[in-house]
């Protein structure tokens, strides 16, 4: 162990860096998810279109209050599904630097990474070697048929597409499970808010002599639906190289 450390630390190598990082949402601090604390992000709902409506003016009392009530659940939804959309892209980001570091590392035939947690890792041995691997093993008594048979560490750039490309597919699937699912909450708060709209409309507009009147009540102006945006992938997460 101490011999690989010492090895570790003579053949130190720094992981490679993405091409365009300084684009991606982490560099630029533009995610929407510790709004709270200006050191960790720089970007705020209002600045990525989030807002609260106001009631419309033409409403009375009673109508206002229940929109402005239904305009507190959709900004909330709005808020939450941001957030999980920018943590999705830091998850992808954050993946793609590990996938770099490795390559770095395997093109150096360093499997383990020089790391504070591979020093603690390495202080818990506890195992018997004589338990685990054949004697012929542990005495280094090997032929070259039994070291075929154990393998060879062997890399090329081909390695690291494939890696690339698994994570992008991986990604995108999850992304297209986000958008399903962001879009059957949208359609379900929809669907309750509507209700909950109709069964205040009649006490409040039974003075009203058209059923025009009605209708209009149940236009978007009034009862808003969240809007999901399916395309929010950059052209840095779809492909990073």
């Amino acid at each position: 162990i101490d011999k690989r450390h010492e090895t570790m630390l003579n053949e130190f190598v720094l992981p490679k860096v993405p091409k365009d990082f300084s684009d991606t949402t982490m560099a630029k601090k533009s995610y929407l998810i510790a709004s709270s604390c200006s050191s960790y992000s720089t970007t705020t709902p209002a600045s990525i279109g989030i807002k609260r409506l106001l009631a419309p003016h033409d409403l009375d009392a009673h109508l206002a209050d229940v929109f402005t009530k239904q305009e507190d659940e959709r900004y909330k939804m709005k808020l939450r599904h941001q957030v999980e959309r920018d943590k999705l892209i830091l998850s992808h980001e954050q993946e793609v630097l590990r996938l770099c570091g490795n390559a770095t590392r395997s093109s150096h035939n360093q499997d383990t990474p020089f790391s504070y947690c591979s020093l603690l890792k390495d202080n818990e041995v506890y195992n018997d070697p004589s338990k685990q691997l054949p004697e012929k093993f542990i005495n280094n008594d090997c032929t070259n048929t039994e070291l075929n048979k154990r393998g060879k560490h062997r890399w090329n750039g081909r390695s690291f597409i494939k890696w690339l490309e698994d994570s992008n597919l991986k990604y995108k699937r999850l992304s297209c499970e986000l958008n399903e699912r962001q879009r059957l909450e949208a359609d379900t708060l929809y669907s309750i808010q509507r209700m909950v709209w109709l069964k205040h409309l009649p006490k409040e507009s039974a003075n009203l002599s058209s059923s025009g009147r009605m209708s209009s009540l149940l236009t978007e102006r009034y009862l808003p639906k969240v809007e999901i945006n399916p395309n929010f992938w950059t052209t840095w997460e779809t492909s990073p190289f």
